[in-house]
């Protein structure tokens, strides 16, 4: 089974904030995303989750540091910051494990 890259993840973020309004109003944060690809390559995305959109000069309510996307599969993350955030965060990465099985679930192209 193929695992998400770091920018499939955090494209498929963007998507489930995007596609559940609700989660501005229960999680109303910004959150930075550090992913380390096995490569050790490491992907920083912020992603405003918040109510009322952020300044990009804000620091991030919470960091989420993930050492790979197969550890972001098996909900095993190093988390800095707000800790009654990150309970809540399961509410985000539930949607996107949606996201990202709804991706894989759509047929390919036939070109």
């Amino acid at each position: 089974m193929m695992k998400p890259d770091a920018e499939s993840i955090v494209a498929a973020m963007k998507t489930a904030v995007k596609v559940t309004p609700s989660l501005k109003s229960r999680f109303n944060a910004v959150v930075e995303f550090r992913i380390s690809e096995d490569g050790g390559n490491v992907v920083k995305e912020r992603i405003d989750i918040s109510k009322k959109k952020k300044n990009d000069d804000d620091a991030a309510d919470l960091i989420v540091t993930i050492n790979a996307p197969t550890s972001f599969m098996q909900g095993k993350l190093k988390i800095k910051g707000n800790m009654a955030l990150a309970m809540k965060l399961a509410l985000v990465l539930n949607a996107t494990r949606k996201v990202l099985l709804d991706n894989k679930k759509k047929p390919l192209s036939k070109l």
